[in-house]
C-alpha cells in the first residue's frame, strides 16, 4: 500500500504540473469586433510585474514573438496601435484587447507576467477564434443609427481541458484501478 501513495503522490505532482501548463481559455468573437483576451496578476503580492505578450508558444526564457508589453506602469512596447492593454494596468489587470479583429487573429496567445525572483514568471494562453462577420439582416438602412454601426464585444470566454490533462487524469484512474484490482 505504501508503494501506492508513494506512486500516486508521484502521478499528482506530474499531473499538476502538466495541468497547470495546459489548461486554457478559449475567446470566440467576430470580425470588425474588439475583443478582449483576460490575463491578470495579483500586484499587492507581486507588485508591479513587467509583463508581455506573444503570439503562440511563450519561450523558456523572455517573450519571443511579443505583441505587446509594460513595464508594470504603461505600455512601452507594441507592434500596433491594433493591440492595447485597455485594463488597469498597475492593479494587474494586464488583459490584451485587440481592435478590429481579423480571421488571421485567430490562434494561440500567451501572457507573460515576469514575476521577480528566479523561476517565478506566471504564464496563461489564451485561444481565440475569430468567426465572420455578423450581417445584421434585418435593419433598414433609414432606420440604423451611428451607434449600432459601431460594434464592441468582449468574446466568449470558455475554460477547456487540452488533450494532456485528459490524458494525464486517465493514466492516474487506470492506474489506480489497476492497483486496487491487485490487492
Amino acid at each position: 500500500m505504501n508503494d501506492l501513495h508513494s506512486w500516486f503522490f508521484a502521478s499528482w505532482v506530474l499531473c499538476y504540473l502538466t495541468i497547470s501548463k495546459c489548461s486554457d481559455v478559449i475567446v470566440q468573437s467576430f470580425e470588425g469586433e474588439r475583443v478582449i483576451l483576460p490575463c491578470k496578476y495579483d500586484s499587492k503580492y507581486h507588485g508591479k510585474c513587467h509583463i508581455c505578450w506573444t503570439i503562440g508558444d511563450i519561450p523558456n526564457m523572455g517573450c519571443g514573438n511579443e505583441i505587446i508589453g509594460s513595464d508594470g506602469d504603461k505600455v512601452v512596447r507594441k507592434i500596433t496601435s491594433r493591440y492595447q492593454l485597455a485594463g488597469e494596468i498597475q492593479h494587474g489587470d494586464v488583459s490584451l484587447t485587440i481592435l478590429n479583429i481579423e480571421k488571421k487573429d485567430s490562434g494561440k496567445y500567451g501572457c507573460r507576467i515576469h514575476v521577480p525572483g528566479l523561476f517565478n514568471d506566471e504564464m496563461y494562453y489564451v485561444h481565440l477564434i475569430v468567426n465572420d462577420a455578423l450581417i445584421p439582416t434585418t435593419w433598414k438602412t433609414t432606420s440604423m443609427s451611428s451607434s449600432t454601426s459601431e460594434h464592441e464585444a468582449t468574446g466568449v470566454f470558455s475554460s477547456a481541458m487540452t488533450e494532456g490533462t485528459c490524458v494525464c487524469l486517465y493514466v492516474i484512474l487506470y492506474y489506480l484501478c489497476e492497483s486496487v484490482m491487485a490487492e
